[in-house]
């Protein structure tokens, strides 16, 4: 599936435009990371993806396995989120680490996903580590079996 992508650009009084970064919602506003899943394709909002993973027809992040990445930017968190809550179709099963800024460091949460049939949508709650308030970036790295897809993501929101 192919997105279009508009961004604001700067152009600086030496007639240079500074490098611009893409974003999830592209001119619009900041996406808003309380929305309930569902009510937004957050996942079809990555920005960003590396390695095996894809958006699918049905707005899902799909084909996931290990090491790939997704990233959104932004969330305007405001004044704070204190959970997480995510919609899966476990396969494989595996990992989710979720991180705010970089993929290094401690996450903000990891999920343990179960195995599963590639059918059945569960959901996943866990606190965040530390804080997450602001205008910031969400990226996620998936972990599990090589070769082998892990598991879809449906959505997301936090708390």
């Amino acid at each position: 599936m192919r997105q279009s992508c508009a961004e604001p650009i700067e152009i600086l009084p030496d007639g240079t435009i500074p490098e611009v970064q893409m974003t999830s919602t592209g001119a619009g506003k900041p996406l808003d990371p309380y929305l309930s899943i569902g009510s937004d394709p957050v996942a079809a909002r990555a920005c960003y993806l590396t390695g095996h993973i894809r958006i699918g027809e049905n707005k899902a992040l799909e084909e996931i396995r290990d090491n790939d990445t997704a990233a959104w930017r932004d969330f305007d968190f405001n004044d704070g989120a204190r959970k997480m809550v995510i919609s899966v179709r476990p396969q494989a099963g595996g990992e989710i680490l979720v991180y705010s800024e970089y993929l290094y460091g401690a996450p903000l949460a990891t999920f343990k996903v179960p195995q599963g049939d590639g059918k059945t949508l569960i959901t996943l709650e866990m606190e965040v580590n530390g804080e997450l308030s602001g205008t910031r970036p969400i990226q996620m790295r998936f972990q599990g079996e090589k070769d082998k897809n892990l598991f879809e993501i449906n959505g997301f929101r936090f708390e």
